[in-house]
């Protein structure tokens, strides 16, 4: 049964959601979008009237930089329970729109008030003309959540408590080649310390049994080679486009990592558009990670929702299933439910499947499916209030924030 207050009170946030204005002002030729609505428009409507002269101008004055700040109430990743979130999210313009994608910064922190808080910020940065990209992702947990154990058989019974702080230290810059083809190099920290486990049997202890007893922090400090393929205009709401990328990441003991050991993440995304006026588009994502030489640490391992971007296996918990290699698909269908584009809708399947280190295969494929509602919050950036209901395996989970999953 759905938290029926939760969702209540997310309704109430997303109704008070605040626009807050930067210093720099471009005028947008609203032709385009004079058919078009968004929460900006119902706002002005609500101060204005319906009536007013302001609203029948052929242009709007809008930001150069667009901050959306939306307070909501969602699951807990993890460990369960219920969140306070806040979701910034600010979109921008490096260069002229003809021949630079949308830059997209997101600042996410919640917390549930009983032992759980987390401050993640990431940016994908486009230069002018694309020239170069600059991909972010800063973290820092304290995060007690629960562990399975090994491959995508386990089950509910086999979880665990397990207590952390995570900080995590992220950053790629590639650079274009031709086209929309780009490679560059990264540095990339995570740093686990202060991890303790709470098994009420010795088959439990996931983490000692795989890092050792005596390790209660881990580190991993790498550097990373990656290409990438990306004809996504706005990574944030991709209407057509691809995106593909490959990422080598190599965490040597004498950057100061606990084990020496390397990795490789493939991820591939398409988008298909069936009408270039309203939103109608298919969107397939599919990636494969995997350790390919050494140990890494427990909690460095691929894991539910742990990929690049947090996203994957809604209809599970954060760090449902864990193993030494991930392979993930999904498909989703994007849709307005009216025509000015004010709200949308979208249908969604995905599948994952984790090896078991143990076994060295692939155990068992855990689906799920779901469905959610868009809310346009702003019609420039193309930018979405979501909120998704999916039901996996013996398990559910609800979502609410900003932009699309993929």
């Amino acid at each position: 049964m759905i938290h029926f207050k939760a969702v209540v009170l997310t309704c109430l946030c997303w109704l008070s959601s605040a626009v807050v204005c930067a210093q720099y002002y471009q005028v947008v030729d609203s032709g385009q979008y004079a058919h078009k609505r968004d929460v900006i428009d119902l706002l002005q409507e609500y101060k204005f009237g319906t009536d007013s002269a302001a609203l029948l101008k052929p242009k709007r004055i809008t930001k150069k930089v667009q901050i959306a700040l939306v307070p909501t109430v969602a699951a807990v990743p993890g460990s369960g329970g219920f969140a306070f979130i806040t979701a910034v999210n600010a979109s921008f313009l490096l260069g002229p729109p003809q021949t630079t994608n949308m830059s997209n910064v997101y600042f996410t922190p919640y917390t549930n008030f009983s032992g759980k808080y987390v401050f993640p910020l990431s940016s994908y940065i486009w230069s002018a003309n694309n020239k170069w990209n600059w991909v972010g992702d800063y973290r820092y947990y304290i995060y007690p959540r629960y562990t399975y154990g090994f491959g995508a058989d386990s089950k509910q019974s086999d979880r665990t408590l397990i207590e952390y702080n995570h900080l995590r230290l992220h950053q790629r810059v590639l650079r274009k080649i031709t086209g929309p083809w780009l490679a560059g190099i990264g540095y990339h920290l995570d740093y686990h310390h202060d991890v303790k486990e709470f098994a009420d049997d010795a088959s439990k202890a996931y983490i000692s049994a795989y890092d050792g007893v005596s390790n209660t922090s881990t580190v991993s400090s790498g550097v990373s080679v990656s290409t990438a393929v990306d004809s996504r205009a706005n990574a944030a709401n991709a209407q057509q486009g691809i995106y593909a990328a490959v990422v080598y990441k190599w965490m040597p003991t004498w950057l100061g990592s606990t084990s020496q050991w390397q990795s490789i993440y493939t991820d591939i995304r398409l988008y298909h558009s069936f009408n270039p006026r309203k939103q109608n588009v298919l969107a397939c994502w599919f990636f494969y990670w995997d350790i390919v030489n050494g140990r890494a640490p427990y909690l460095d391992l691929p894991s539910t929702a742990w990929d690049q971007n947090y996203r994957s296996g809604r209809g599970y918990y954060q760090g449902r299933f864990t193993g030494t290699g991930m392979a993930y698909a999904e498909i989703e269908y994007r849709f307005d439910l009216t025509q000015n584009g004010l709200w949308g809708a979208t249908i969604f399947a995905n599948m994952q499947s984790l090896r078991n280190p143990n076994t060295q295969q692939f155990e068992r494929y855990a689906p799920a499916v779901g469905t959610g509602l868009r809310l346009k919050f702003n019609k420039y950036s193309n930018n979405n209030l979501t909120a998704d209901i999916a039901f996996g395996r013996n398990s559910w989970n609800y979502y609410f924030g900003i932009a699309e999953y993929f």
